[in-house]
């Protein structure tokens, strides 16, 4: 959507499970609210707005003993405020995270009928911190 005083705003989640045939995959998401408000005398005050992002990559193993790994990169800078929370806000709806993820493992084999078990490690970093919180 788009809105005076906001500018563009809405989500897109793009992904795909076998890219070029591969069997790779990837993923992106975006996202960008803001929030509006009615003053008392009916006018419109435009809020701060936030965007976020998260764009994935994986390699996944095809049989026991072959090589998986994984990697995310993500700014997530997002107020999610849902109709149904009645405007209820925890120190969660200030947080600004941003960082990395990656994974590599391998399977070690299945117990049949398609289950299949696997070992990864995974590293993460991430950055937080936090808008301005009202008293």
């Amino acid at each position: 959507g788009y809105a005076d005083g906001a500018g563009a705003v809405g989500y897109v989640d793009l992904s795909e499970g076998n890219l070029f045939g591969t069997a790779h995959r990837a993923s992106l998401q975006w996202q960008r609210t803001t929030q509006s408000r009615f003053r008392d005398d009916g006018t419109i005050e435009n809020g701060d707005s936030r965007s976020a992002f998260e764009f994935g990559y994986e390699v996944p193993s095809l049989r026991p003993g072959s090589l998986a790994f994984g990697a995310d990169i993500y700014n997530k800078n997002t107020v999610f405020l849902p109709f149904f929370a009645g405007g209820q806000e925890t120190l969660r709806t200030y947080e600004r995270r941003r960082g990395l993820r990656a994974r590599v493992g391998t399977l070690l084999g299945g117990t049949g009928g398609g289950n299949t078990t696997g070992l990864f490690f995974t590293a993460r970093r991430d950055e937080v911190g936090y808008d301005a919180i009202p008293d």
